[in-house]
């Protein structure tokens, strides 16, 4: 028997039988049928994603859309529009952070200024007090209901004295009429004082503006040679700078209760100091180098008393030596009394006088 009974099976059946597939079968892949292979499924196409439908017009999602930027060819001018939003965006930015920084110094300055100009950032429980201030004293006057408690101190009425403004008061009318008085007298007496404190203080700042106005003047007439009523805006902002600069000086050194040109002296004598022992002696020594000047006693065959004739006759070395090794006290004594030879040949000096 051949192969013909198995063209009655199909290749998957000969195949589970075990049995080799002949070339006359129609499922035959073989070399001799290479047609006969069967074609792999196609895959099936994507479906394509359906586009949102546009939405008609008046219709919106509720969150304005930016206008796109218009792009800018090579050459054009920008639209004012445009420079105009860029230019307020930068402006603002500089704003913002130039409040910053003044907040930040008015905060390391003065932190209840602070709070009194920004109320708002104040933490819970910050009290002034902790920032070294004084209370500011008040007069307060109390009701009389909060005065029934207080003894009458009235050596001249023996009925009276001794006793509380409750107790005159249940005594009977006169008693009541008496207990009113001597209320009104006590708020008399707390108004008074207020009145007398705020005439006293609005003195003292009058007093206060006018040694101002003198030091401004003495400061415009040393530098400019004339009253500060005639200074130009540039001069005036001078004259200002020193007046702020003192005052600055003054609260850092707890020196508020000095009148204005005492601080500047002082102010000035501690920065001469300062400058002095920062420096030594160089100063002296690089603008001595004109020569040593002999000393109106010398060859005379007497010492003089001056000091200052002593110190002209000086090395540069040992006096810059002397100079540098002084205590600030004496330092400062010997530049309020240097002579006016000894001021000539060393001018670089910050004389006190």
């Amino acid at each position: 028997m051949g192969n013909e009974w198995k063209e009655q099976f199909s290749r998957e059946e000969l195949e589970s039988m075990g049995e080799d597939i002949p070339e006359n079968h129609p499922d035959f892949t073989g070399p001799g049928n290479p047609t006969s292979e069967p074609e792999p499924n196609p895959e099936p196409e994507p479906e394509p994603e359906p586009t949102p439908e546009p939405k008609p017009a008046g219709e919106s999602s509720g969150e304005p859309e930016p206008e796109p930027e218009p792009e800018l060819k090579e050459g054009e001018p920008v639209p004012y529009d445009r420079f105009a939003k860029i230019y307020g965006q930068r402006k603002q930015a500089e704003r913002e952070k130039s409040e910053i920084k003044e907040k930040l110094d008015l905060f390391k300055k003065d932190p209840d200024e602070y709070y009194a100009k920004y109320p708002d950032e104040k933490p819970d429980g910050y009290s002034p007090l902790e920032s070294g201030k004084k209370p500011t004293e008040k007069a307060e006057v109390l009701p009389m209901s909060k005065m029934l408690g207080a003894q009458i101190n009235d050596p001249q009425n023996p009925s009276f004295h001794g006793r509380t403004l409750r107790e005159i008061m249940e005594s009977g009318p006169e008693g009541y009429a008496a207990a009113q008085d001597y209320y009104n007298e006590y708020v008399e007496d707390i108004r008074g004082k207020a009145r007398e404190a705020e005439a006293k203080k609005a003195e003292e700042l009058k007093s206060i503006q006018e040694e101002d106005g003198r030091f401004m003047d003495a400061q415009a007439q040393a530098l400019f040679k004339k009253p500060a009523k005639d200074l130009d805006a540039v001069q005036k902002d001078k004259i200002e700078k020193i007046t702020s600069d003192t005052l600055a000086w003054m609260k850092a050194n707890n020196r508020m209760g000095y009148k204005l040109a005492d601080a500047y002296k002082i102010m000035t004598y501690d920065k001469a100091l300062s400058d002095a022992a920062a420096s030594g002696a160089d100063g002296l020594v690089n603008l001595a180098k004109s020569g040593t000047r002999r000393s109106v006693s010398s060859g005379s065959g007497k010492t003089s008393k001056d000091p200052y004739d002593q110190y002209l006759a000086m090395s540069e070395d040992d006096l810059s030596k002397m100079i540098a090794e002084m205590p600030d006290a004496e330092f400062v004594k010997f530049l309020k009394e240097a002579t006016p030879a000894f001021r000539e040949k060393y001018p670089s000096l910050p004389y006190l006088n």
